[in-house]
């Protein structure tokens, strides 16, 4: 069983970002099955590619804003880099043992990726489509 499922709503009309979208869904289902059989080295690993996965992703969505003048890029990308520092954040004090990582952690993941799909990546994909891009390359 999946912790998350990527689903047709949660698409944005761009198949890189919808791509990468799914493959984050991936990860975060990946270390939650590491978290059931309690896993740690294997979580620890999963956490780390999960960091590699949000850096390519927010890497492409911000070129995209940046090449199209997007108005809302700097909020945008304000939301992108506090998601990646505190991911970041819980990872390393998980690799030390001062944090948890289990269900509550993934949930809380889980919230804000969705939220951030429907509150600023639909409409991201939106303006984007606007103007011609439904596709393009990592």
């Amino acid at each position: 069983m999946n912790f998350m499922e990527f689903e047709k709503d949660h698409y944005v009309s761009i198949e890189i970002i919808d791509e990468q979208h799914k493959a984050i869904v991936d990860q975060i289902n990946s270390i939650y099955k590491s978290i059931l059989i309690l896993d740690k080295k294997s979580v620890l690993i999963k956490l780390k590619l999960l960091l590699e996965k949000l850096e390519i992703h927010f890497e492409t969505e911000e070129r995209l804003m940046k090449e199209t003048q997007y108005l809302s890029y700097f909020s945008h990308k304000l939301e992108h880099d506090r998601f990646y520092n505190q991911i970041l954040k819980k990872t390393e004090q998980y690799s030390i043992g001062a944090e948890q990582m289990g269900t509550e952690q993934l949930k809380g993941i889980k919230n804000w990726f969705f939220n951030h799909i429907e509150l600023n990546d639909r409409k991201c994909g939106k303006y984007l489509s606007e103007r011609g891009i439904t596709h393009s390359s990592k």
